[in-house]
């Protein structure tokens, strides 16, 4: 299972949000894994299937304007802003 924001289900949905970021220490997921897409942990409903094809390590400065469009269709700005907004410090 992996937890996304509600605002992730449109561009999950309609195949715009193709890569996820993680500030996990270690990998929680393997490339070929299949996990299901949810908004709350503690619920059996889910809102999509999604395969993992690929998990590396990368620090937000090295993201490129590609990577911002592939997790939702954002700028490079606009996706570093939310980033600093949903880990309080922005």
């Amino acid at each position: 299972m992996i937890l996304f924001k509600h605002a992730h289900i449109f561009p999950i949905l309609m195949g715009l949000k193709t890569q996820t970021r993680r500030t996990w220490e270690k990998a929680r997921v393997k490339p070929g894994s299949i996990h299901l897409a949810k908004t709350k942990m503690i619920s059996k409903q889910f809102f999509a299937r999604l395969r993992v094809l690929e998990v590396y390590q990368e620090r937000l400065g090295d993201m490129t304007e590609q990577d911002a469009w592939e997790e939702g269709g954002y700028t490079l700005d606009e996706y570093k802003e939310l980033s600093r907004e949903s880990m309080g410090s922005g």
